[in-house]
This record gives C-alpha cells, structure tokens and sequence, in this order.
C-alpha cells in the first residue's frame, strides 16, 4: 500500500541511486581526501547488512548529509502503522498479513529517503517556503487513502502516536514544499489542463475504439468461420491447433466448470445450461480473448445425499484475439489523468536533474539486505 504522499514518488531514476551510472569505489578514498568529491555514487566495498548495523550508522550520504538506520526504522514502523490502518488490522501485535506487507516494502525505504532528501536540498536551495495550506490540502488526501477522511491532526495523533505523527508531519510538510518546487522547475502548467488538450484526448481514444471495434469485427468473423467449419465436419482438435491465435494448448485441454462457480450473468454460464455435449458455443468474450467453446462431456459430480446433482462441464476451446476499447471517463477525469501525465513527466526530469548534481555515497556498501536463497538451498 502506497500512501498517497504524492511527491514521494518522483519516479527518480533509481539505478543511479542504488549505485550504477558515475560510481566509484574504496580504491578512490586517497584521491577523494585531497579534493571535493564531483558528483557521482561512492559505494565501499565492503557491504554491511542493516540487521548489524547500529541505529546511528550511515546508511547513504546525499550531499553530506547523513540518512542513518534510525531513520529507516522510524519510516517503516510508520509504513507499518498506516498498513494496519487501512486494512483495519490491529495496531498493535504480531499480524501475519503486515508483515507480509512490510517484508515486500521494506527494500524501497532507502530509495525513499534519499528522493525526499534530494528533492528537500532541492527546494531549500531555491528558497521554496512552507506551505500551510498545501499541508493541510495534503492531510486531508493521506487521511482519505487510508479509509478515515473525518480524522482530524488530534485524533489521527492519538490512534499512530505523537513519535510516527510528528514523522507523518514532517513529510507531509516536505510534500507541499515539494509540490511548489516541482512547479518552480518546469515551464508546463501542473494545476490544470486545457479544454483543446482534453478535446485532443478524446478524438485520440476515439480513434483507438474505431480500430478495436474493427479488428473485433475480423476476430469474430475468423472465430464463426472455425465454428462453420467444425460443424461440417473438420476436427477441433487438428483444425483448432492451427487457427488458435491464443493458449493453443487449450484446444486439447482447457477447464472443467460447476455452474455454482460461474457468476449467473456469464456469457459461458447461459450457453452452458443450455448446451448439449459435443456442441459448439458462438464467440464468447473471455479475459484473454475471443472463443468457441466445446463441451466436451458432462459429469455428475460427487455430493451428499438428498442434494440436488451437481456437474463437471468439461471444456476445450479454441481462441482468438480480443481488442479493448479505451473505457469511458468523464472530463474530469481525463483532466486528472492528464495532469498526473504531466507531473510525472516532471518529476522524471528535475529527479534526473538532482541525481546528475548529487554526491551519493554508501559508506557501508549498498547491499543491505540478505540475497534471497534460491529454491531448492538448504536452509
């Protein structure tokens, strides 16, 4: 779950922070003494796992200042707390469900911190001040991701506690910061987009559906002509092994249903009720394509006595090509889609633009957590 800070992610490109691009080594450690280290990643080479390290030492180094394991522990526990939030899962206790969770995330963290100190460097040299109402826009947004948009800054306090409040706090703040240096950065408007580019928007989807509905249209004729030809004789088996245009394999064997586990609005449920073994459906839109579908036998199933019987249908199919169409937005939404298309493009370039300038050093390596074993290790 990623909480809805939106300058946290600032699609930064993230193989120069962990270390590729303009890296150096130990090896350089005389040189670097003598002269202000250039822009570039310095990563040691000797590489220390986060569970040794103690809470005050340095994970990464940005611009001289440093991000140390204390700061990633207090950012997962509040990654933790606002998990448990939203999933209305106890706050307190061992839960299998967030450790999953915190387990899978805990590896961005580092990535995070770093973003968040560039991008604060970033705006405190080009004198962005603090935003009161950006931050209380911003509270608000977070507040409402995580499912209670009526907390208020007190009540929100008490239920993650003053420690991950005030850490809450701070980003936040750091996010409407950010915000205004975002927009200070480029010359594209980021709060609003115009009527002709919404316009421009909806011809192009409209295009795109005209090509779906036609390319469709040469699917369901290719899958009628399978059908046609089936039903005068040639073998589905042989026929469908060449004309499959997706998962062949299913033309031999694909899936056996229960009525009970088809929802009663499903195209294969209705033609299934009716279908008699050995016949052919019409085309029926599935996930991955357009098929024709064989009931290939009808099996009662094993149930208790005194219910009434249950059956296997028994299926094969032979599939083609499906193509979507763009589904339908509202002005509204296409304007947000398109300002978060522009956004995006925006922090790409300005994170571009602060990595290239940035000194990053990893004075304990960048290997952080262990290598997970490999399948079949010995543990």
């Amino acid at each position: 779950m990623q909480v809805r800070l939106k300058i946290l992610v600032c699609l930064f490109p993230l193989a120069m922070l962990m270390g590729c691009g303009d890296s150096h080594t130990q090896e350089d450690k005389s040189l670097q003494a003598e002269v202000q280290k250039k822009p570039g990643v310095y990563i040691s080479e000797k590489s220390i796992l986060l569970k040794d390290m103690s809470d005050g030492d340095v994970i990464a180094r940005v611009n001289g200042v440093n991000i140390t394991k204390r700061d990633f522990v207090h950012r997962r526990k509040l990654m933790d707390r606002l998990y448990r939030i939203k999933k209305n899962l106890p706050m307190k206790g061992k839960n299998k469900k967030a450790a999953s969770h915190l387990k899978y995330r805990e590896g961005s963290i580092i990535e995070e911190l770093m973003k968040r100190e560039l991008m604060k460097q970033g705006a405190d040299k080009a004198g962005v001040q603090y935003n009161s109402k950006r931050a209380s826009r911003l509270f608000k947004e977070t507040v409402k991701d995580l499912g209670c948009p009526r907390e208020t800054k007190e009540t929100f306090k008490k239920r993650i506690g003053p420690e991950l409040f005030d850490l809450l706090s701070l980003m936040i703040k750091e996010d409407a910061r950010a915000e205004i240096f975002l927009q200070q950065s480029t010359t594209n408007d980021l709060s609003s987009v115009s009527e002709e580019r919404v316009a421009a928007y909806k011809a192009k989807v409209d295009r795109f559906n005209v090509r779906s509905k036609k390319k469709n249209e040469k699917s369901r004729q290719r899958a009628m002509k399978f059908r046609e030809k089936i039903l005068n004789g040639a073998d589905f088996k042989k026929l469908g092994l060449k004309a499959a245009q997706v998962s062949p394999n299913y033309v031999e064997e694909w899936e056996s249903f229960q009525l009970m586990e088809l929802e009663s609005g499903d195209p294969l449920r209705k033609w299934l009720e009716t279908a008699k073994v050995g016949e052919l459906s019409m085309p029926i839109d599935l996930d991955d394509g357009l098929a024709i579908v064989k009931l290939v036998s009808k099996e009662k199933a094993d149930t208790p006595e005194g219910m009434e019987p249950v059956y296997d249908y028994n299926l094969t199919r032979c599939t083609f090509f499906a193509y979507q169409y763009a589904i339908d937005q509202t002005d509204d939404e296409i304007r947000d889609m398109l300002l978060d298309e522009s956004r995006n493009e925006a922090r790409q370039r300005l994170g571009e633009k602060l990595v290239s300038e940035a000194v990053i050093e990893f004075p304990n390596g960048n290997q952080f957590f262990p290598k997970p074993k490999a399948k079949g290790a010995k543990k």
